[in-house]
């Protein structure tokens, strides 16, 4: 039986990788809560003590995801295998409750459709982004707006957030405490007896 180090333990793995990179917005096509809490918890788990964890997701644009689903857009253009050009013609609809922005993209060559792909991704939000990490015990050490390294700000089209696994945290995120309730406070239950109203209309009935 081989022993590991307390860094270890708290770090992650001694004969892990020194990098996980997770580019192009990969982190987005998870859109259940259990797998978003997951994969930072995940990824700090098999770092070496000193790795590094850098993720990449876009940066929301809120007059993007406002646009009408029957107002399709130039996306991009792109080349085929054969080097033909491609122009992707885009669609978009968001649904705030899911956080989800919904894509069909058109891929045009010489006008005509050729290929339609759909994608959905889920966004997070700049200070979301934050609060899950924190839940997760992670610091952020660095955070960018561009691969050029720019500063984050409102109108960055992407978040690079750099985490060092030396940075990361197992204790409770900074201002969260557990405190105990005393015997003294512990709710006691008592059995409640509903009266009919004189009136007849009983609390299940009234409007």
């Amino acid at each position: 039986m081989t022993s590991r180090s307390s860094s270890a333990k708290r770090s992650g793995r001694a004969g892990g990788p020194v990098l996980v990179f997770s580019a192009t917005n990969a982190m987005q096509h998870l859109h259940d809560l259990d797998s978003v809490f997951a994969f930072p918890a995940s990824a700090r788990n098999v770092l070496r003590p000193g790795g590094t964890l850098i993720l990449d997701v876009f940066n929301p644009d809120m007059a993007k995801m406002c646009r009408l689903p029957e107002s399709p857009y130039h996306h991009k253009s792109v080349a085929d295998r054969d080097g033909a050009r491609l122009d992707v013609r885009a669609t978009t609809s968001y649904d705030a409750a899911a956080q989800v922005l919904r894509f069909t993209l058109d891929y045009l060559r010489d006008g005509v459709c050729v290929r339609t792909k759909k994608i959905s991704m889920r966004c997070f939000f700049p200070e979301e982004l934050r609060a899950l990490c924190r839940l997760a015990g992670l610091d952020i050490a660095q955070r960018y707006g561009d691969y050029d390294q720019s500063l984050f700000t409102s109108t960055s089209p992407k978040q690079l957030l750099s985490w060092s696994s030396t940075a990361f945290r197992t204790s409770r995120p900074h201002g969260c405490t557990v405190r105990r309730r005393p015997a003294a406070e512990t709710p006691r239950t008592a059995a409640v007896r509903v009266r009919p109203d004189p009136a007849g209309v009983t609390p299940d009935s009234a409007g």
